[in-house]
């Protein structure tokens, strides 16, 4: 199940909605957006998007803010700039640690606590998968070293790194067309170095990689 953030945002899930019946439509063009909406009402829990709507006034505000002085010790390590405004939490913590958004004078940062983070690899490599990805063409938020140069760093009470914000569109709700699934299949191919050739069918969208 979906889960909103802390501060949700009704017109950013009215698109989601909308991105949905786009999906909906590729196989039942008979669709409704009333339709769509209560899909994703039940994706994240409730029973119709009347309840999901009662659930975002609700939760309208409720982001937690971090003490003022904490928010300029990260600023300050990372060599973010001038904090122009109060850090709130983006989401619940997860099994890495929690999310939060900082605003200085050089722009927006997305800045999270990996508290709770075992790592499956060192920081360095973590760090060097991302970039290779981001040259093969795959957009991601840049990560930020610190002053020293290091990826991960303790502020507080709290192991902290940093990310450039990248805005994004609502994420994907139902079954991709043969447009985005020919796209994705040629991101894939890039990281396996493969040239692939997708088709779509009736039958599902398919690729002529050498096996």
């Amino acid at each position: 199940m979906r889960t909103l953030p802390d501060n949700p945002d009704l017109d950013h899930l009215r698109q989601q909605a909308k991105d949905l019946l786009t999906g909906l439509r590729d196989t039942d063009p008979t669709t409704s957006l009333a339709t769509a909406q209560n899909l994703l009402a039940r994706q994240h829990g409730f029973r119709t998007w009347t309840d999901l709507k009662a659930e975002v006034d609700r939760q309208r505000g409720g982001a937690d803010v971090t003490d003022p002085a904490l928010a300029r010790a990260v600023a300050d390590v990372y060599s973010l700039g001038a904090v122009t405004g109060p850090m709130r939490s983006l989401a619940r913590p997860d099994d890495a640690g929690r999310q939060w958004s900082l605003e200085t004078d050089r722009g927006r940062w997305a800045v999270r606590t990996m508290d709770t983070w075992w790592p499956i690899v060192s920081d360095e490599d973590d760090v060097a998968l991302q970039e290779a990805a981001a040259a093969a063409g795959v957009l991601l938020p840049a990560p930020v070293r610190s002053r020293s140069g290091a990826v991960t760093e303790s502020v507080g009470e709290h192991s902290w790194r940093v990310y450039e914000w990248a805005h994004s569109g609502p994420p994907l709700t139902a079954p991709a067309g043969s447009a985005v699934t020919r796209e994705v299949g040629g991101i894939l191919a890039t990281f396996t170095g493969w040239r692939c050739r997708w088709t779509a069918s009736a039958r599902g969208t398919t690729c002529s990689c050498p096996r």
